[in-house]
């Protein structure tokens, strides 16, 4: 592993604690890994992200940096699908 995306994780979790989240990183001593959290109690829901960023297959491999522009797309649908954030009809 190549645990190169220092920036991307940092953005990550910028935003996410921006949202609202707390964020515990490290995790699992990787550098690059955090756990973020938001309210309490039930229901629990997990998931995860990676970039699947190994050395010589980095991020940077391919032009588009998908990797990086899929993680920030589901951090954003996080944020939105947070309770009290949608009014009921």
């Amino acid at each position: 592993m190549g645990y190169q995306e220092q920036k991307s994780s940092a953005l990550l979790q910028r935003d996410m604690q921006a949202a609202g989240f707390r964020v515990q990183a490290p995790v699992a001593d990787e550098p690059t890994a955090f756990v973020a959290t938001y309210g309490q109690g039930e229901p629990v829901i997990g998931i995860l992200g990676e970039f699947d960023a190994l050395p010589g297959l980095s991020q940077a491999a391919t032009p588009d940096h998908s990797p990086v522009v899929a993680d920030q797309a589901m951090a954003a649908a996080i944020i939105c699908l947070r309770p009290g954030q949608h009014s009921q009809p």
